[in-house]
């Protein structure tokens, strides 16, 4: 229904589409796109538009994909798709990469599968012990397990501070809200929950806004450990990769030469390898990693 809706407004726009296209034939238009479309990424993982990329569109989805899709970006020029390998291919392997965000539960990407591409998963990692030991980390209490009224009030007081947070116009004010739901999450769930992962994340967003590199090293720490082992079972993963090359960043900034090397070093084989040699962020972090290993070397 919403996609008729969409259909029918779009049809209104005079010039926008061949004389002749009916409501019908647009609405088949946009199911087929749905499917079909990526989301073109940035090279900091950002979605800044969508298109159809028909040779792309061939390749099958998989939870333990062998290739990333990325972008060449310039302005003024139409986008262009690269699908790069992230292992070794031996003949008569399949390409495949993945339509859904790795760093969400088996249960949660079969579900947005089924909603969007009308299939579920049955690779290994949603099917083996793997996979289902690493889901029960993202939706799991925390090792103290606590009665379930007192881990209720404990997720309720931590979603109503996030929000406050989210609204608030005040960078401190911000941040303490934020370090005490992330207190109250991990009172009730697992180091690795999703909910506390989203909010390291938040926190590592305003510790840098604010200018506090120590509190924001503290959470891209917790950032790159939760998404090492989620994406654990892949060799390489670009999200893993840009963490590390902020987590360098920030240890270098405070004077970590020896840390921001060994993180540096990491980040660049995987940039490497997702973005090839030439990309201007695997560029930018070679350039950061020979600072590091000077830094290092200095002691």
């Amino acid at each position: 229904a919403q996609t008729r809706d969409l259909a029918a407004t779009l049809l209104r726009v005079d010039g926008l589409y061949p004389a002749g296209t009916t409501p019908e034939d647009l609405t088949a238009m946009l199911l087929k796109f749905r499917q079909n479309n990526f989301g073109i990424l940035d090279e900091l993982q950002q979605c800044i538009g969508a298109a159809v990329f028909p040779t792309a569109a061939m390749l099958n989805h998989s939870c333990v994909p062998n290739c990333v899709l990325v972008y060449a970006l310039s302005p003024g020029s139409v986008p262009t798709q690269r699908i790069r390998t992230i292992r070794r291919i031996e003949p008569e392997d399949e390409l495949c990469h993945s339509y859904v965000d790795l760093c969400s539960t088996g249960e949660a990407r079969r579900q947005s599968l089924q909603t969007t591409y009308g299939f579920s998963c049955s690779c290994p990692w949603c099917c083996g012990d793997e996979g289902a030991a690493v889901d029960s980390l993202l939706t799991g209490p925390a090792r103290e397990e606590l009665p379930q009224d007192a881990a209720e009030r404990c997720l309720s007081a931590a979603e109503r501070l996030s929000i406050e947070a989210l609204c608030s116009q005040d960078l401190e004010e911000e941040r303490t809200k934020l370090q005490e739901a992330l207190r109250l999450r991990l009172t009730a769930l697992h180091s690795h929950h999703t909910l506390v992962y989203q909010t390291h994340g938040q926190i590592l967003t305003a510790a840098i806004a604010d200018g506090d590199m120590a509190g924001a090293c503290q959470a891209c720490r917790a950032v790159v450990d939760h998404l090492q082992l989620v994406l654990g079972h892949l060799a390489f993963h670009p999200l893993v990769a840009l963490q590390l090359f902020t987590l360098g960043d920030l240890e270098l900034r405070l004077g970590l030469g020896s840390e921001a090397k060994a993180h540096l070093e990491e980040c660049l084989r995987g940039l490497i390898v997702c973005y090839g040699q030439d990309a201007d962020v695997t560029r930018s972090a070679e350039a950061l990693a020979h600072e590091a290993a000077a830094a290092a070397a200095k002691g």
